[in-house]
């Protein structure tokens, strides 16, 4: 939605200009794709610890899971500062369990 895409380049250009300043600053693109990428891998680890033979084929879930817990992120975070996206990495998002979020995502 249109807000959230207003509040992440409210992010950046808050980014930017400290860069500008001369700050040490972090890149919030960055900082979203470490922390998409660290749930994708607990959702694999998740799955893969409770059928260890699944294999890459069975990564579709994973994948549906990601994109419908970053829909639910950005949808219900401020997005004001990068360390925001530590709850997204850790699954903190919104309390929902990666079994309720693979639901969700049709799994």
């Amino acid at each position: 939605p249109r807000r959230v895409l207003k509040r992440f380049a409210k992010l950046l250009v808050a980014t930017e200009a400290s860069a500008a300043g001369g700050a040490a600053v972090v890149d919030p693109f960055a900082e979203l794709n470490v922390a998409a990428m660290q749930r994708l891998h607990m959702a694999w680890s998740a799955r893969k610890a409770k059928d260890p033979g699944i294999t890459v084929m069975d990564f579709e879930p994973c994948m549906r899971e990601l994109v419908t817990a970053v829909q639910i992120f950005c949808g219900s975070t401020p997005l004001a500062s990068v360390a925001e996206f530590r709850a997204l990495a850790d699954g903190g998002d919104d309390g929902r369990s990666a079994a309720a979020l693979a639901a969700a995502a049709g799994a």
